[in-house]
């Protein structure tokens, strides 16, 4: 009789640690680039858009991939309100609209009443009222539709903010959105539609991003910071955005986040792998899966998708057995950002690489990350190009910070 117990409760036991969710690669998207966003309607039915200009859509949970859309758009951003009516956004002012999921895009900029330099988040409250933000690298605007796209209304945030990168509204009157001001990442509130908004949270470190917003339940909301150094943090806020708690995060690339719970989440950027938290944020780990990540959707506590070099799953082992690919080595882009002389005395030069046309910042920090230089904020043309800066502050270590499409690059410079 024990035995028979005893092999029941480890039968039990095996099948419930199969049963625990974990992360997969999901069928790849042969995309040219990073998979900057996401947008599921449901568990089954999805849409991703790539660095390449790609948008790729889904009806089977991500474990095949149809190409829907192809351009040299760098797309970062898109969002359905339905399984018809979706918006994709690019960082060279383009704004893309379908009406029948997906089968035809079209250009739909004209109809703005602003063009916009580039959209990084978008949200659907529900299937009136959408909004999005951009752009990461100027200026900050918002726009809004409160009739499914039919018409606009476009707000300018430059006042309140730098650049803005993600979007989360809680009703049509109140709403969050965060990005880069004048001291670094921040978090703005707003309860009357976008007219006015309040700062609830700066990292007070110039150069900063807060990139990423989740509302992991009504109470419950965190927020990725990508910063120019080797450690970062979450902030984390037990009362809905209203006041926030910095957690320290051992990765200043971060960029994407996710949480299943309030305790049980993720954090990645453009490293490798990501890091994993149980207990909210107070400590993490390394995990070596994946890589590249920008956008986390999170369904419940045992399933939710993320976007990086590929499109990953997480859910209980047994609903994708024998469903997953193969994901195949990550390429990182490299401008092959340089300074030379190194060490420098009186003068340097900056020099850097681009493929094709993108948008740069590029700015000189002292050791503590504060601001030294402004060097370029602008968009560039393909080649090779150079740009001279001060060497005249002092001596010491400095670094050279080139934030483009692609991501986050450093370097750093000895002045002597």
């Amino acid at each position: 009789m024990r035995k028979g117990l005893t092999f029941c409760l480890m039968l039990f036991c095996c099948l419930y640690m199969e049963a625990q969710p974990q992360w997969f690669t999901m069928g790849q998207t042969i995309n040219n680039g990073r998979i900057e966003d996401i947008c599921f309607t449901d568990r089954e039915t999805g849409w991703a858009v790539s660095a390449g200009g790609q948008i790729f859509y889904t009806n089977d949970g991500a474990v095949t991939w149809e190409l829907q859309y192809g351009n040299t758009y760098y797309l970062r951003s898109v969002g359905f309100a339905d399984s018809q009516l979706g918006f994709a956004g690019t960082l060279d002012n383009v704004f893309l609209k379908t009406e029948n999921g997906g089968a035809d895009w079209i250009d739909i900029t004209a109809q703005l009443p602003i063009v916009p330099s580039g959209i990084c988040g978008m949200q659907w409250l529900d299937d009136q009222h959408f909004f999005a933000v951009g752009a990461w690298f100027e200026p900050a605007f918002l726009i809004r539709s409160d009739d499914r796209g039919e018409s606009w209304e476009a707000l300018d945030l430059s006042m309140y903010a730098n650049a803005l990168v993600d979007v989360h509204f809680i009703s049509s009157d109140t709403g969050f959105v965060c990005g880069k001001g004048t001291n670094g990442g921040i978090i703005l509130c707003t309860t009357n539609g976008g007219e006015d908004w309040e700062e609830l949270y700066s990292t007070g470190n110039p150069g900063d991003f807060v990139w990423k917003l989740q509302f992991i339940d009504e109470q419950h909301v965190v927020a990725s910071v990508q910063t120019f150094g080797f450690e970062s943090s979450l902030p984390y806020s037990n009362d809905g955005g209203l006041t926030w708690i910095e957690k320290p995060v051992p990765d200043g690339n971060a960029q994407g986040v996710g949480f299943v719970t309030p305790a049980k989440g993720w954090i990645g950027g453009y490293n490798p792998g990501f890091l994993a938290t149980e207990n909210a944020g107070d400590d993490w780990e390394y995990v070596p899966f994946g890589g590249n990540y920008n956008r986390f959707q999170v369904f419940d506590s045992t399933f939710a998708y993320a976007a990086g070099h590929q499109v990953y799953k997480y859910v209980d082992t047994a609903m994708v057995v024998a469903q997953t690919s193969r994901e195949t080595a990550e390429r990182r882009f490299d401008p092959l950002l340089a300074v030379t002389p190194n060490p420098a005395f009186q003068q340097a030069s900056i020099s850097f690489q681009l493929p094709k046309v993108n948008n740069v910042d590029l700015n000189l920090y002292d050791s503590k990350g504060a601001l030294v230089q402004r060097v370029f904020n602008g968009r560039l043309p393909a080649g090779t190009h150079r740009f001279p800066i001060e060497t005249t502050r002092g001596n010491g270590y400095f670094l050279v910070g080139l934030q483009l499409n692609e991501g986050l690059f450093s370097v750093p410079i000895v002045v002597r």
